[in-house]
């Protein structure tokens, strides 16, 4: 090689060089920088999401297939009156089901997404949190470590709701968690909804305050409602008795065996009611009272209750051909079944609540440590697998339950 053919050699690979690191700093920008994600494109970035989540935590590939049998086994598919296997099906008849689904996940999350701010904030948070962590976690072969993967996603969720607690929900109550109840369940706003048939047996509420999770492995908290009316509860056993969920033991000391006293419009004492403050996992809580941290209670929170959804497979006539196609199919669930679900959770009443770091790793059907949306998940699939509010993945967020096709919001509130 001559001298002259060996400069322009060194040239040009320093050109490339540059280049390159010019691409790599414009797309970097360019994410930071990326103009704001419509409702849809979120909606497709949790249905894409799920898969993900499901392959890192599982040691699958990691690249995203829309024809994962792992992941579509677990919905309810029928034909002719027979339960069938997404892995059953031939490829044909894979690619409409697949279709279908999505279409309606999307759809029905895009609905919830446009009239929930909250709820919409609560998702994009948790989006862009795991796909940060993906990005850089990710080697250049394409495979994730799971655990670094899920140390970078909960630093990144810390991160990204650190302003929001700031401003939050803690700095509502100074006395403790009677001051809290007390103002939550004295807005008469909130008191007209739950009494007014919202309140029942076997619905669930979902705070999608960030402040208000147990855990950093994602935002909010759940709960499945007791009783029958809020009537009953109001009268004869007491906010305090209110619902079932799970939370870890409560670390501040105020909020240890409270007691709140009930009284009516001449200041008489009803009723003086206990906390459970110092039960570690599955317990009763009061409606308002969310301490997921030693002080949280919720503030923004949404109502859902359950539907039965399946994919049935039927023959369809259009200009005298036949051919098949998938259906989705959903009806509501029944006052029997709503009573199931909340026995369901209440036979785990006690389990204790997992370490935080743990959760992702916890297949969500095991129920020797439960946490809150776990109870919820579990309550309903022990109904009827029609009612499986959380199908596929690993684990289960309070964001999955709102999102979920199994699920009906019934209406949202912000307390004081």
């Amino acid at each position: 090689m001559s001298k002259k053919s060996f400069l322009l050699f060194i040239i040009g690979v320093v050109v490339l060089l540059i280049s390159c690191n010019e691409v790599t700093d414009y797309e970097i920008s360019d994410s930071l920088e990326a103009e704001p994600l419509t409702i849809e494109e979120i909606a497709l970035q949790c249905y894409e999401k799920d898969f993900l989540l499901d392959s890192i935590i599982t040691s699958r590939s990691s690249n995203f297939s829309d024809t994962d049998n792992a992941y579509f086994d677990e919905l309810v598919i029928q034909k002719d009156g027979e339960k069938l296997l997404f892995s059953d099906l031939s490829e044909a008849q894979k690619k409409k089901f697949v279709k279908k689904y999505k279409e309606n996940y999307v759809s029905q999350l895009v609905e919830k997404l446009k009239d929930d701010e909250q709820f919409c904030n609560m998702v994009k948070t948790e989006n862009a949190a795991f796909y940060d962590a993906r990005n850089s976690t990710t080697t250049r072969s394409g495979k994730i470590d799971a655990e670094k993967f899920w140390k970078s996603y909960q630093q990144n969720l810390e991160k990204m709701t650190e302003d929001n607690g700031s401003t939050s929900i803690l700095n509502r109550s100074k006395s403790g968690p009677e001051d809290i109840i007390q103002n939550d369940l004295n807005n008469p706003k909130s008191v007209a909804l739950l009494s007014n048939g919202v309140y029942g047996i076997g619905k669930i509420f979902v705070c999608t305050d960030s402040i208000s999770s147990n855990s950093s492995s994602y935002i909010g908290h759940a709960s499945l409602m007791r009783y029958n009316s809020w009537r009953e509860t109001w009268n004869t056993n007491g906010y305090a008795r209110a619902t079932i969920t799970s939370s870890p033991k409560r670390k501040s000391a105020q909020w240890n065996d409270f007691e709140f006293k009930i009284s009516d419009e001449n200041g008489n004492i009803l009723d003086t009611l206990k906390g459970d403050a110092k039960i570690d996992g599955v317990q009763y809580e009061p409606i308002g009272y969310w301490a997921g941290t030693s002080k949280a209670a919720a503030n923004n929170v949404t109502v859902i209750d359950v539907q039965h959804v399946r994919y049935d497979w039927l023959i369809v006539s259009d200009d005298d051909e036949d051919y098949e196609e998938c259906i989705v199919t959903v009806t509501p669930t029944s006052a029997t079944e709503h009573v199931q679900a909340f026995n369901n959770a209440n036979k785990y009443y006690g389990r204790p609540y997992p370490d935080f770091i743990t959760i992702p790793f916890i297949n969500k059907n095991k129920t020797g440590k439960i946490y809150c949306s776990q109870l919820c998940y579990l309550a309903w699939k022990e109904v009827s697998k029609e009612c499986d509010l959380s199908p596929n993945g690993w684990f289960v967020t309070p964001g999955n339950l709102i999102s979920s096709t199994k699920s009906k919001v019934i209406t949202k509130y912000k307390n004081k």
